[in-house]
Parts: C-alpha cells; sequence; structure tokens
C-alpha cells in the first residue's frame, strides 16, 4: 500500500509543531482524519484559552515529512514515551503544574453541549466500557490470574465483579456519555511548547463520554508522582458542581484503565526482549495500578 503522508501542522512564529500524520491511504483513515480536522476548528474556534493551545488547521508547510514529526519526539517537548515511561515523565511532571493540567481539561470538557452534539463523535456509554472490560479480561486478566506472579493482587472473584459492577451501570454511564472526551491521553500525545502551553496530540478516537474519563487517565498516568496526580484531582474538582456525581463516574473510569495501564505492564513483562531489570519495575507499577483497582472495588467514590 503506497503511504500518503499529511500532516496538521501548529503555524505561527516559526514555532510550527507537527500534530498528526497520514500513512495509509485508507478510506477509513481519510475518514477518520477529516474528522478530526473538524474537531481541530472546532477546538480553536470554542477551546483556545491561556492553558491550552489549539491550532490552526493545515495541510502543507515547510515539514511536511516524517523526519519533523521524530525530530520533534527527540527535542523532548513531549510527556513521556508510553513504549519506555509506561506513564509520564518525571520532567514533565517537574515541568507541568497540575492546577494547569487540570484546568486544561476542564476548559475543552465544558463547551457549549449544544455545539458539541454537532461533531461525528462515537458515544462511549456502556457498551464501550462493557466491550473494553472483556477484551483485557480475555487478554490480560485471565493469563494474570493464574499466574504465579499473582500473589494475591487480584482474584477471579473481584473480576467477576467489575463484570456486575458494569452491568448495573449501563443507565449510568449512556447518560452522561455527553461531554468531548480525548479519549487517549498517553504521554506521547501531550506537549508543551516553548511558552508552557499544554497540545493535546491526536484526537484520532476522541468521542462523547462522561467526564471523568480523561482525568482518570492523567491520574493513572501520573503514578511517579502521588503529590501531583493528588493535587491534579484536587484542582479539577474545584471547578466540578457535582463532586458526588463526578466520584462515582471516576471509580468506574479508575476501574476500566487500571486494568488497561495493568495490561499494558503485563504484555511488556510477558515480552522475552524486556530487560530483566525494566520488568521489575514495570511489576512494581502493575502492583500499584492494581491496589488502586483493588481500592475503588472496595468503596463507592475514590
Amino acid at each position: 500500500m503506497k503511504s500518503v503522508f499529511l500532516i496538521i501542522l501548529l503555524g505561527g512564529g516559526g514555532n510550527d509543531r507537527v500534530l498528526k500524520i497520514r500513512l495509509q491511504n485508507d478510506r477509513e483513515v481519510a475518514r477518520d482524519l477529516d474528522r478530526e480536522v473538524e474537531l481541530f476548528r472546532f477546538l480553536e474556534k470554542n477551546v483556545s484559552t491561556n492553558k491550552i493551545s489549539v491550532p490552526p488547521v493545515l495541510t502543507f508547510g515547510k515539514y511536511r515529512n516524517l523526519q519533523w514529526y521524530l525530530r520533534r519526539y527527540q527535542d523532548g517537548t513531549l510527556a513521556g514515551q508510553m513504549k519506555d515511561d509506561h506513564g509520564f515523565s518525571k520532567k514533565f511532571l517537574d515541568k507541568v503544574f497540575p492546577r494547569e493540567f487540570a484546568e486544561a481539561i476542564s476548559d475543552y470538557q465544558n463547551c457549549d453541549l449544544k455545539e458539541v452534539r454537532k461533531l461525528r463523535l462515537h458515544y462511549h456509554g456502556n457498551w464501550w466500557y462493557r466491550r473494553d472490560f472483556d477484551f483485557y479480561r480475555k487478554n490480560f486478566l485471565a493469563g494474570f490470574i493464574r499466574s504465579d506472579l499473582n500473589d494475591n493482587f487480584l482474584s477471579k472473584g473481584e473480576v467477576e465483579e467489575i463484570d456486575e459492577l458494569l452491568k448495573k451501570s449501563g443507565k449510568l454511564l449512556d447518560r452522561e456519555a455527553k461531554y468531548l472526551c480525548h479519549g487517549d491521553l498517553y504521554p506521547n500525545n501531550v506537549l508543551i511548547t516553548p511558552e508552557g502551553k499544554i497540545v493535546f496530540l491526536d484526537w484520532g478516537i476522541s468521542n462523547f463520554n462522561n467526564p471523568a474519563f480523561d482525568v482518570a487517565f492523567v491520574y493513572l498516568g501520573a503514578w511517579r508522582s502521588k503529590k501531583w496526580r493528588e493535587d491534579f484531582l484536587k484542582h479539577y474538582l474545584m471547578r466540578q458542581k457535582n463532586r458526588k456525581n463526578f466520584a462515582e463516574f471516576f471509580r468506574r473510569s479508575l476501574i476500566s484503565l487500571t486494568i488497561r495501564f495493568s495490561g499494558h505492564c503485563w504484555r511488556h513483562i510477558k515480552d522475552e526482549k524486556t530487560p530483566e531489570a525494566e520488568k521489575n519495575k514495570l511489576f512494581s507499577v502493575l502492583k500499584n495500578h492494581l491496589k488502586i483497582l483493588r481500592t475503588v472495588l472496595r468503596k463507592s467514590g475514590y
């Protein structure tokens, strides 16, 4: 298949930043890219603030090539590399104030809902949480629970509790799947400009979801600093009117994402190419995620 390079750039002032490259000449990829361009235009019109930098959309430019994209990765402006850091890097957490990150997420979530609904986005209600859980139950949880490494970190009974909770959460998750959600806030998708503004990259799987999903994503990604992530959550909650309602969604989002993040660690631990020292570090991270999972299972809210 012939590769097609198409980049969306953040232009102006000589500070171009790559936001997207289309590699496949495929209808589905082209459709998703068009949808993402539409979203960027919406964000530029509705969400541009002092905290989040929203780019104009360009499909041309001096740096219309893969090498520019790779160079931006190497410049250290990203929040980290998921395959190496397995979360936000210490450098990022030291550089970015948790309050600013919380405000950036809150800003795009608080767009006028009537305008947001005009976007061609998928609804990630209960069906999506069920599908995601079923995938990880088959490809991670089943094997991990039987593993010798599972020293009472998670039980089959607790997996069944999660299954039952999701069955009972259908109407709740469907009703609140109305907020703009990035849905993929891995460190590779967060960039900090020289001016200190946050740029969220790759909105390709953005969707309508409950307000807690992106917050839980960042909370878990910041595992290197408990203080940073707790401050981040505190500042986000300051902007929430119904904290009790948010707590229920945060609980369900944490359950979903602790399983996903643990599955990421487990995949690398089982990979023979992963160095032993790296496996030990990853196992410590995995245990931390599962500890959070067990905590939120035992109480409503977190």
